[in-house]
């Protein structure tokens, strides 16, 4: 074979490779989309970031109630979001809730028990963080106590527990508490867990952390389920509001130069 020939057999080679690799396709198609970011949590009604700085005059050795903070899970998810405050031996933070009880038509088997008389209500104030559970009634009744209601998961066929809010230890709900992630609650409540604070006659709270159910007509019954606990982590269910107010304990050996609390809302990684 010439050269001529040899170098035109060449030629025509290198125009197969080049064409079958042409031919290779790198994709099948292609899409291009912009993701828009929503947060679904506000505080005070601010998206996105909101920045406040206050100032709260407090004796030492007195309590003294801060800027309420109003948290709204505006998404369509649960979100578990943190509250935290900076370290300060001079000042202890605790935050407080509320929420109210009321009269309901206590019928077994039937859900959710109907409210008898909404101006028939009582509030309370609540610890959501501190190191132990307190509770108060704004507009307490003579001769009634609170208690904390840890539910059976067969409530309506096993009575639950009636447990003293004073012999309350631990956070809310309780881990053995079937309201803490069985019994749910959705359908009733936006807080679909969590726990149940009642109102009741001292003379229903019989032995064994069980209750008198022939007087049910005057118990004082929750009207959304809460959380307590000592680190600050709440899950926010959609729709729902946690106001907290911040509540500032000033050490008695507190020095008279200003003291900077700074509190944040963040979500929570557990």
């Amino acid at each position: 074979m010439n050269k001529k020939l040899l170098l035109t057999f060449g030629l025509m080679g290198l125009l197969a490779i080049t064409l079958v690799s042409a031919a290779i396709l790198s994709y099948y198609g292609m899409l291009e989309e912009t993701v828009s970011v929503t947060q679904p949590i506000t505080v005070n009604g601010v998206e996105g970031y909101y920045s406040n700085e206050g100032n709260i005059p407090c004796e030492a050795r007195q309590t003294c109630d801060g800027t309420l903070l109003s948290i709204e899970n505006h998404g369509n998810n649960n979100v578990p979001i943190e509250v935290t405050t900076s370290d300060n031996e001079d000042v202890t933070t605790l935050f407080f809730a509320e929420t109210t009880l009321t009269k309901k038509v206590v019928e077994f088997g039937i859900e959710p028990w109907i409210a008898v008389d909404p101006a028939d209500e009582l509030k309370l104030r609540y610890a959501a963080v501190g190191d132990s559970f307190s509770v108060e009634v704004v507009n307490p009744i003579e001769g009634y106590e609170l208690i904390y209601y840890k539910d059976s998961s067969e409530r309506f066929a096993t009575p639950g527990q009636a447990i003293r809010v004073s012999d309350v230890t631990g956070m809310l709900p309780y881990a053995d508490d079937a309201n803490a992630g069985e019994n749910d609650y959705c359908g009733e409540y936006l807080t679909c867990h969590g726990a149940k604070l009642w109102f009741v006659p001292s003379t229903a709270i019989l032995a064994g952390e069980e209750l008198d159910w022939s007087m049910a007509s005057e118990f004082y019954f929750e009207t959304e389920l809460i959380q307590f606990n000592n680190v600050g982590e709440f899950i926010m269910y959609p729709g729902q509001t946690l106001d907290l107010t911040p509540s500032y304990q000033v050490n008695a050996l507190a020095g008279t130069d200003d003291i900077i609390v700074n509190i944040s809302i963040i979500p929570s990684t557990a």
